[in-house]
């Protein structure tokens, strides 16, 4: 593997970004798609330096957002941290939806049950 078409970051928690950094110093990422809001930490600090570093400017999803790679089709469900009052991390996590053929998956970080809630609407 030469480069990463996509890198997901769920949410900003150091077991679901810690390691980002190092990926993206090592290997060609094209596309770094993340949650939009700020984490005080020395992970995220991390990721956000090896970003910049390497000329990376992230999506940060305010909305969803579909894309297809070969015949595999993607949705990430944006989340909105304004609206949790609780787990504000973990609700925050962007929610992952595949489907390739017969097959889905659904990846839904640490989302919690305001976030379940306001996915299940």
């Amino acid at each position: 593997m030469e480069t990463l078409d996509d890198l997901i970051i769920t949410h900003y928690d150091q077991d679901h970004v810690g390691g980002a950094a190092k990926v993206i110093r090592k290997v060609g990422v094209q596309t770094v798609i993340a949650p939009n809001y700020i984490e005080n930490s020395s992970e995220y600090e991390k990721y956000t330096t090896a970003m910049s570093d390497t000329g990376i400017t992230p999506i940060l999803l305010t909305k969803n957002m579909t894309f297809t790679l070969d015949d595999v089709v993607f949705t990430v469900y944006a989340s909105h941290p304004e609206n949790y009052t609780e787990n504000k991390d973990n609700n925050s996590s962007l929610v992952v939806w595949i489907e390739h053929g017969e097959n889905t998956f659904l990846f839904m970080g640490d989302a919690m049950e305001e976030r379940i809630t306001e996915l299940m609407q």
